[in-house]
C-alpha cells in the first residue's frame, strides 16, 4: 500500500479554541455597555464585552441559558431581550496568566437590548461604562477580539452616525 503523498509544506496541527459568547448590550439610546478590564487583565486600560467562556456541561445547552449565566455572573440580574442571531465573530488570543499557556478563543458576538436593572459588574471587571460606539471611537476603548468583533458588527450593519 502507497504512502499518503506528503504536500511540499508539513501540515500543521488543528489549533483548538475556546468558545466565548459575548452580547452588544444596548440601552435605549444605543449606547452599548462596557466592563473596564482589571489592570492585571489582557485587556488592561480598555474595555471588554459582558459574556464569557460556554463551561463543560454547557456544550449542549441553547446559547442563550450560558448568555443569561454569564451576564448575571458579570452584571447582575438585569432584564435585557436577547436577539436569536449571531452579529459578529472574532478572535481573541492571549497568555493566560495563571496557567502561562497561550489561549485561543472564539467569540459569537449577539446583540440584546438593555431593558431595566441595576447593573453590578463582578470582580473580573473594575467599571463599567455606557458608550455610544462609533467607527473612530471604537479604538479608545477598545483593543484585540473585543476591537475585532464590533469592526465585524459595525461591516455587517448599516452604520448609523452618532447623534
Amino acid at each position: 500500500m502507497k504512502s499518503p503523498r506528503l504536500t511540499k509544506h508539513r501540515q500543521r496541527k488543528n489549533a483548538l479554541f475556546f468558545i466565548s459568547l459575548k452580547i452588544i448590550l444596548r440601552d435605549k439610546n444605543g449606547a452599548v455597555l462596557l466592563l473596564k478590564a482589571k489592570k492585571t487583565s489582557t485587556l488592561a486600560g480598555y474595555y471588554d464585552l459582558p459574556g464569557g467562556k460556554i463551561r463543560e456541561g454547557e456544550e449542549k445547552d441553547p446559547l442563550s441559558k450560558t448568555i443569561r449565566r454569564e451576564l448575571q455572573e458579570e452584571i447582575g440580574r438585569v432584564r435585557y431581550k436577547l436577539k436569536p442571531d449571531i452579529v459578529a465573530v472574532s478572535r481573541h488570543f492571549y497568555i493566560s496568566k495563571k496557567t502561562n499557556i497561550k489561549q485561543n478563543l472564539f467569540w459569537i458576538l449577539f446583540e440584546a437590548d438593555y431593558e431595566g436593572g441595576q447593573i453590578k459588574i463582578s470582580n473580573e471587571h473594575v467599571a463599567y461604562k455606557w458608550v455610544r460606539l462609533t467607527k473612530k471611537n471604537i479604538y479608545t476603548y477598545l483593543t484585540e477580539g473585543s476591537l475585532e468583533g464590533i469592526q465585524s458588527y459595525f461591516r455587517r450593519k448599516p452604520y448609523v452616525p452618532p447623534r
